[in-house]
């Protein structure tokens, strides 16, 4: 039930660490933490913050799960990012990410949902809109056993810029309705690319 009016950096060897009910005005980082749960809390960013939240393994391998659910995120110039190491099991649902407007580089860049590192990601039930950027960022490096989206509503500029050029038979999708304003494209750092990914 707390609200905190700038960003959080929660740097702590814990066991397990949870944020329920929550408000954060500036974004929320948690490192070092073996178990993090997020539920229920609200981001409202004010369009000038990077990440709503930012999971990541310090040291890297250390976490085992990642939960971030059932929050409300919006006005962030991207929504989450998780960097989780190679253990840990990443589960996003349940949630309503808006109003992301992308870091700005030589064009707006950035995603709703990054997956850097996991031992498997599930992405499922989210409400994703009003995203000016990606709905997905797979980050370069990605080794994740696993990756399943399901259920979703994503309206989005772009759908997903698959830079690790994850595996695309290890993607299991279904169930998501997606609307995206340009069609196999992705963006990155610097253009508008091809873009091969698809969701069921």
């Amino acid at each position: 039930g707390v609200t905190f009016p700038e960003f959080v950096s929660f740097n702590i060897n814990v066991e397990n660490v949870t944020f329920k009910n929550c408000t954060f005005k500036g974004g929320l980082k948690v490192m070092q933490a073996i178990n993090v749960t997020v539920d229920n809390c609200k981001f409202e960013g004010d369009g000038t913050k990077d990440y709503a939240f930012f999971a990541q393994a310090v040291p890297a391998d250390s976490m085992k799960t990642v939960q971030f659910t059932n929050n409300t995120v919006s006005g962030f110039m991207r929504g989450i990012n998780a960097t989780a190491g190679s253990k840990a099991a990443v589960t996003i649902s349940g949630n309503t990410i808006t109003n992301i407007t992308g870091k700005t580089g030589s064009v707006a860049y950035g995603s709703a949902i990054q997956l850097t590192s996991a031992k498997t990601f599930t992405v499922e039930d989210n409400i994703i809109s009003d995203v000016a950027v990606n709905a997905f960022h797979i980050y370069n490096g990605c080794a994740a056993d696993s990756i399943v989206i399901k259920d979703n509503t994503i309206s989005a500029a772009y759908l997903c810029w698959n830079e690790a050029e994850y595996d695309m038979s290890k993607v299991v999708s279904s169930g998501n309705r997606v609307t995206v304003g340009h069609e196999n494209k992705c963006i990155t750092k610097t253009a508008e690319i091809d873009s091969t990914f698809t969701l069921n």
